[in-house]
């Protein structure tokens, strides 16, 4: 339970730190890529939370369960998104202010990835809790 306490507050953790990003990094308007990132992350967050309402259920294995395989498929498409993003970042070219701009989204990008790689860690922890109670 306690591991399980942890990675929840890793992803509260991260989500703050993707907050405290737009601010330092100066960012003041959004990218597809960037909306697309968030929308995937607020699915886990809220595929983490029914999965831990659904461990307190007598039945609620399976509930779990698909919920963790769906937040994997989630964090995978995030992967994907963030790839193809910072490759096109770098495949224009142009000033320092443009590759100053790249480095920063990129950044911005991998820190929003990490929200998803945490929820990820959470289901991972999830369904370990169910293992040693089966």
């Amino acid at each position: 339970l306690y591991t399980l306490i942890s990675d929840l507050d890793r992803v509260l953790d991260t989500l703050q730190s993707v907050a405290n990003n737009i601010n330092t990094y100066s960012i003041v308007e959004s990218t597809p890529a960037a909306r697309t990132i968030a929308a995937l992350s607020v699915e886990a967050c809220r595929h983490v939370n029914l999965a831990v309402v659904a461990l307190a259920e007598r039945n609620g294995a399976a509930k779990v369960l698909q919920k963790c395989r769906e937040i994997d498929v989630l964090e995978a498409r995030a992967n994907a998104t963030m790839s193809e993003a910072v490759t096109e970042l770098f495949a224009r070219e142009g000033d320092d202010q443009a590759a100053l701009h790249a480095i920063k989204m990129r950044h911005f990008y991998f820190r929003q990835a990490k929200v998803l790689d945490r929820c990820r860690r959470v289901a991972g922890t999830i369904e370990e809790i169910l293992l040693e109670n089966a």
